[in-house]
């Protein structure tokens, strides 16, 4: 395996995506909808779901974007949602049990290497669920296949940290304290997989894709209801977590005074708010 297939440590470690991410949904499951909702919304505008159109949603996780899209495309449409995680994609049929949705159907799946059968999609569709393949040129590939001639992918994935205006606050904050090396182990897997804009490119394009176009949405998101709340948060987010974990007593203490003191400036009535900004992906199979 090459480097893109080593990129991503973890990334189809059962216990990370049954039990990790699950846990976080449960515990923050309306905030991380807060924050993953504004850039969704961007990504199901640019894939400009048609009635009747039978569309892939790649890592649906809770289910938010598979709803949406199945309201778009209508009952005479269909939209598989796809995940890794058996937790989650129970919370993406409650989901869509609960808006009365009957075009929906789920799959248990590594959408990077199940056969989900030539051409059988008009749209593929993901809200943060491509960063994770253990392999992306194989994964998006696959993707590929599964669409019809002309069919269309629409994505969103998150950038390189220091792109990111709320992660690039936080890293800066705490980076002091723990170090570039460890911060620099945050901006190099995981989540920030596709982050590097030439990377992105390469792997779809390898993959096979065609009028690959990419641009930044950048969007204010609300991540806490206050600051207090914002660094409960962090401090279970996993990927923050890891570099916290490494300090101890004084040294810990101060990166957190640290983050708490970034922080202040953006909360308000409002909550916590903070600019995100992602890549916004669309191509052509």
């Amino acid at each position: 395996m090459g480097k893109d297939a080593e990129s991503t440590p973890g990334a189809t470690d059962p216990a990370v995506w049954n039990e990790l991410w699950p846990a976080l949904w449960r515990r923050h499951g309306d905030r991380l909808e807060a924050m993953d909702g504004p850039p969704g919304a961007a990504m199901l505008r640019a894939a400009v779901l048609r009635t009747g159109e039978r569309v892939l949603d790649v890592g649906c996780g809770a289910g938010s974007s598979t709803v949406d899209a199945a309201r778009q495309v209508g009952p005479a449409g269909e939209v598989v949602g796809v995940d890794v995680s058996a937790p989650m994609i129970e919370l993406t049929r409650a989901r869509a049990r609960a808006a009365s949705l009957d075009n929906v159907s789920l799959v248990v799946a590594d959408a990077q290497t199940h056969d989900f059968g030539q051409g059988a999609f008009g749209v593929v569709i993901s809200r943060f669920g491509t960063m994770f393949f253990d392999d992306p040129v194989a994964g998006f590939a696959n993707l590929r296949r599964s669409l019809c001639p002309g069919g269309r992918l629409s994505m969103v994935v998150t950038r390189e940290p220091r792109d990111d205006p709320w992660l690039r606050t936080v890293l800066a904050a705490v980076e002091p304290h723990v170090g570039a090396d460890d911060i620099g182990e945050v901006e190099s897997y995981g989540s920030y997989s596709l982050g590097e804009a030439a990377r992105l490119d390469r792997i779809l394009s390898e993959a096979g894709f065609r009028d690959i176009e990419r641009r930044a949405v950048t969007l204010p998101i609300r991540i806490g209801s206050d600051v207090d709340d914002v660094v409960t948060y962090l401090l279970d987010e996993p990927e923050i977590e890891a570099v916290l974990a490494r300090t101890t007593g004084a040294e810990r203490s101060d990166a957190l005074a640290a983050l708490r003191a970034a922080l202040v400036p953006h909360a308000g009535p409002a909550g916590v708010v903070m600019e995100t900004s992602d890549w916004l992906v669309t191509a052509r199979r």
